[in-house]
């Protein structure tokens, strides 16, 4: 998260492009499901199919898969986490993840 909190303090070291978060996020959580399951964790989503923002996908990953390696390493086993995307406004949208 510090990586990107740097990277949005400067806009060139972004690649933004119009994006499928749904479908985006269902990629990301599939790559890391084998770690969950071997932890005994649970990961359901709760995703606005058709939502499209412009987002830096290398960044997007970065961030979920540090919160989901998070709710591995510190939450307890047999727990489920929640990936949700929605948008928030009508320019902006929030990714969740609660465990």
């Amino acid at each position: 998260i510090l990586s990107f909190t740097r990277a949005a303090n400067r806009p060139d070291h972004l690649a933004p492009i119009s994006t499928d978060v749904a479908t985006e996020v269902e990629e990301i959580i599939a790559g890391f499901e084998p770690l969950a399951e071997a932890q005994g964790m649970t990961i359901t989503t709760r995703l606005r199919p058709g939502l499209i923002a412009d987002v830096d996908r290398s960044a997007l990953r970065q961030i979920l898969l540090n919160l989901l390696d998070n709710a591995v390493r510190y939450g307890p086993r047999g727990q489920t986490v929640v990936v949700a995307a929605a948008p928030a406004t009508e320019d902006t949208w929030t990714l969740e993840v609660s465990d």
